[in-house]
């Protein structure tokens, strides 16, 4: 490849990564829109010089590619085993598709280092832009709970959290200016709390204390005293907070309130749909293992109440309109347990893995990027035990793309310190 055409590829994706999170919360379009940009500039050069790109690559790189590009192949596979193509069914799927091409491109840019870092500092200034957002406009709010034109209260709070964890890699980058660096934290977590509060999303609650939780291990790992004490602190706090704020103190207790409701044979309450939802996937599981079921073609109320007693018809309802409260059931159910296995284990297990086996490397990069990919994996993994966090076309974009960005670059870094080491 000509290397003023490579250079200039690279600036444009290099950009275009920066810009692709900047309004994911508050512009509809805007992320699928880049990322749309981000697919045609990294696929040209790939099909214009093939070899350069594809030949001489080892097998940790087919496999990652395996990885990217199967949640796409099982939603395909899942609708042929069931004899019915639906289009609009693989257009969230696609998107691992453009994280695939992402990821052959970051590998072979003289750059990919960077990458990471500037996908954080988009991802940070994004919060600043939602925090903006969200204190001028509140037309699109949920009755008192915090929403924006393109996410729901629970998205909009979920994924503020699953932004900061990835910002982290843009905050590090301050580290020799403790002033700045310390007030990135600050507003960085101002933002996640007051979105998350006004939201009020349970969920992003328990992440947003995770997260404080993992920046705490991080830093304090070496001096266990002090993590100790942090972790007191952190306790401490939250505990403070259950007793003394009005929202935080219903909200928790009308999660006990809740399942006591559920005990009475009482399920159309918040935990008690998400607990009968998934009784729900286990008996379609049953019904159909191999392939699932598509949401739109589910067994009747009537076969399922037979099976499931406590099951209500509006719990069916919303089944059938908004899919499972659980993104690893969703996969499951729509896709059978094989083909579900393999796509949860490709969006969620093997990236836990990677970075987690990253993040003591010696490479200063790579441990960076590990460490904050395995961070970001954690905090993403806890709400989508009980909400499907993948089941919007901008979610899996975004997760597809930021996983092609942070596998790739330490693909290539760790592959030209093996070159460094072993030029044969």
């Amino acid at each position: 490849m000509h290397p003023n055409k490579q250079h200039s590829s690279q600036r444009y994706i290099y950009w275009l990564i920066g810009a692709f999170p900047l309004f994911f919360s508050t512009i509809k379009g805007w992320s699928n829109g880049v990322s749309l940009l981000i697919f045609i500039f990294s696929l040209f050069p790939i099909i214009r010089n093939k070899n350069y790109f594809l030949s001489q690559r080892n097998k940790n790189f087919w496999f990652l590619i395996a990885i990217l590009s199967l949640p796409f192949f099982t939603e395909v596979f899942a609708q042929i085993g069931r004899g019915n193509i639906f289009w609009r069914s693989l257009d969230g799927p696609s998107r691992f598709l453009i994280a695939t091409s992402v990821f052959i491109f970051v590998t072979r840019c003289n750059i990919s280092e960077k990458f990471p870092t500037q996908l954080s500092r988009g991802i940070y200034a994004s919060l600043l832009l939602l925090l903006a957002y969200v204190c001028v406009i509140d037309d699109y709010n949920w009755g008192h709970r915090l929403a924006t034109q393109v996410s729901d209260p629970n998205t909009v709070a979920i994924y503020s959290v699953v932004f900061l964890s990835a910002s982290l890699l843009a905050i590090e980058t301050l580290k020799d200016r403790p002033l700045i660096y310390f007030s990135a934290y600050l507003i960085g977590f101002g933002v996640i709390t007051y979105v998350c509060y006004y939201s009020q999303t349970r969920t992003a609650w328990i992440a947003q204390i995770l997260l404080i939780l993992l920046i705490l291990i991080r830093t304090f790992w070496s001096r266990k005293l002090a993590l100790t004490g942090a972790i007191f602190v952190l306790l401490t706090i939250v505990l403070v907070a259950y007793q003394n704020v009005g929202v935080i103190n219903a909200r928790v207790n009308q999660a006990t309130d809740d399942l006591v409701q559920l005990y009475q044979g009482k399920p159309n309450t918040s935990i008690g749909t998400r607990i009968t939802l998934n009784l729900v996937d286990v008996e379609l599981l049953r019904l159909a293992p191999f392939f699932g079921f598509e949401d739109a073609n589910l067994p009747s109320y009537e076969i399922l109440k037979s099976r499931i007693p406590i099951l209500t018809e509006e719990i069916y309802s919303q089944k059938i309109q908004a899919g499972s409260h659980s993104e690893a059931f969703a996969q499951l159910t729509r896709k059978g347990i094989f083909l579900g296995a393999i796509t949860v284990f490709c969006v969620f297990a093997y990236p836990l893995y990677f970075f987690w086996r990253r993040r003591s490397s010696t490479l200063d990069s790579v441990r960076q990027i590990a460490q904050v990919g395995l961070i970001t994996t954690v905090i993403l993994i806890t709400p989508s035990l009980v909400f499907e966090v993948l089941n919007l076309k901008m979610t899996s974009t975004f997760w597809g793309v930021f996983l092609a960005v942070f596998l790739g670059s330490i693909h290539s870094l760790e592959t030209a310190h093996r070159e460094t080491i072993d030029p044969t």
